[in-house]
């Protein structure tokens, strides 16, 4: 659908599907995080996010939890809620994101507002 692009010299995101593809419905984003990597606090004001882990160990701060998620597990990040992810170890970590379509606008680039 569209090109892996890196953000944060942490994760390289791609989005997989779109609402336009979902009918609005939702998105689906692959990502890779580098080792010894972690993608910066941030929090979406619009929608949910749904982790889903393939391979390797994602670490998840969100809110006042901390989650370690390894490979077939899954992790809700209810809106407004802050959180960062980061892989804490020496190996790459593969997953999904799947979201919500938060608005008509969402492209690589600003798909974290």
């Amino acid at each position: 659908m569209t090109q892996p692009r890196w953000l944060f010299g942490s994760s390289c995101l791609t989005i997989l599907t779109d609402r336009i593809t979902t009918r609005g419905q939702y998105d689906l984003i692959e990502t890779y995080f580098l080792p010894d990597k972690q993608f910066p606090l941030h929090r979406h004001t619009r929608y949910s996010e749904h982790l889903y882990v393939l391979e390797g160990e994602f670490t998840v701060w969100a809110g006042q939890n901390k989650v370690v998620l390894n490979a077939s597990d899954r992790f809700l990040i209810p809106v407004g809620i802050p959180h960062a992810v980061g892989v804490l170890n020496n190996c790459p970590t593969h997953g999904l994101v799947l979201s919500p379509s938060s608005s008509p606008c969402k492209t690589p680039l600003n798909f974290f507002n």
